[in-house]
């Protein structure tokens, strides 16, 4: 029996400024500051830490091991996606990226562009996979971009799939595969030009089939192209069926030309059942709404100061350079007068640098912090203007 199941989802759409800055006691390991590889990163930390990796070409496949962590790109201090474009792990063996050793979702693999011979494996486990530009792949007959097996219910937020191939002669779901009552939630992300069925919910009689959620996406064939095989598809609001226009894919580039229909299509925020599976403030992306698949938007290299201008609103915006070594620039807006308070904390919380702490006159306003005297690692910037208040991250890499 096959299961179509549409569902109208509530959404709630919210702008979150962090009312103080944000610390945890967890470690971050830099690769290749403090370790050569990935895989060594991760054999190295510990549950909670962050694995945090700098642009390059990573030849090797890793395993989480059973390890609640992060691993990231510096995507995930910045927003900037070139470095989800910069910052690649490859290799032409079985399995690019596995995880089964039973993670949550609280092991997150977060901003990178992935080109294997399937590229993510779940076997009983359910990561968060976002922000991730999984292209170009490759398999024999099941699961190029992503293999779900033994009930392993991954949520994948803004990631794109496109240009995955299957080989053999009968092939089952060039980009998602889920079969043993797996059920991945797909979110905010793109399935375009993978080898059909691209998406498919088992096929084998001696397993059970899979299900899939999928919710402000662009599918390719909408649902009817989903290979259900009795299993069942939770068609949410938002998705769409329309050539999401990237800019070069013979090049593969998928970012997004100006008009495509997945810019400003996502949803910042998502809850299912009291479960928040989405929840992106106004950081993470520009626009309307955040833009289905991995890419948002470039982050300019330089902004130069609105000069006479008085802006709207208050904002608190990415250092640049980030990551530096050893000074960047904090730019902030303040629309009239009022005492600004500017402070840098490290990871424990404890203040490492107290830059602006006085009355400043309205308008667009830059400030250079020196990090000479401090270790690398990341650091948290935090702005308080009145009742305004918002802090962001950067990272210092000596």
């Amino acid at each position: 029996m096959k299961i179509i199941i549409r569902m109208n989802i509530k959404i709630l759409i919210f702008f979150v400024f962090i009312g103080s800055a944000q610390v945890a006691s967890s470690d971050t390991i830099l690769i290749p500051e403090h370790y050569s590889t990935i895989s060594e990163g991760i054999a190295a930390a510990s549950e909670g830490d962050t694995v945090l990796v700098s642009p390059g070409t990573y030849n090797e496949q890793i395993d989480f091991m059973g390890k609640n962590i992060t691993v990231a790109s510096l995507y995930m201090m910045t927003h900037n996606p070139t470095y989800i474009k910069e910052t690649i792990i490859t290799h032409t063996n079985f399995i690019l990226v596995g995880f089964s050793g039973g993670e949550t979702r609280s092991a997150t693999l977060n901003g990178f562009t992935l080109n294997g011979h399937v590229a993510i494996f779940c076997n009983n486990s359910s990561p968060t996979l976002k922000n991730l530009n999984i292209s170009d792949g490759r398999a024999n007959f099941l699961g190029a971009g992503l293999l779900c097996e033994d009930s392993s219910n991954p949520l994948i937020i803004n990631c794109t799939f496109t240009n995955n191939e299957l080989v053999e002669p009968t092939v089952h779901g060039g980009a998602i595969f889920a079969e043993g009552n797996s059920h991945p939630v797909l979110v905010n992300s793109i399935v375009w030009n993978n080898t059909h069925p691209q998406i498919s919910l088992g096929y084998r009689d001696l397993r059970e089939p899979g299900s899939i959620t999928i919710a402000y996406s662009n599918i390719e064939g909408g649902e009817h192209a989903i290979e259900i095989n009795d299993g069942s598809i939770y068609w949410l609001d938002g998705n769409i069926d329309a050539d999401p226009l990237f800019k070069d894919p013979q090049s593969q580039i998928y970012t997004l030309q100006d008009g495509s229909p997945c810019i400003d299509s996502g949803t910042a925020s998502l809850i299912m059942d009291n479960d928040t599976l989405v929840a992106l403030d106004t950081t993470q992306y520009r626009g309307t709404s955040p833009n289905m698949g991995a890419f948002q938007y470039e982050i300019p290299t330089n902004v130069k100061d609105q000069v006479g201008q008085v802006p709207d609103l208050y904002m608190l915006f990415q250092n640049y350079p980030n990551p530096f070594n050893p000074s960047t620039s904090i730019r902030y807006n303040i629309p009239e007068r009022n005492h600004v308070l500017l402070t840098v904390y490290n990871t424990l919380g404890q203040e490492v640098a107290k830059l602006i702490d006085q009355e400043i006159e309205p308008g667009t306003h830059e400030i250079t912090f020196d990090a000479s005297h401090l270790p690398s690692g990341v650091y948290i910037y935090r702005l308080q203007a009145g009742e305004y208040v918002e802090s962001r991250k950067l990272l210092l890499l000596k």
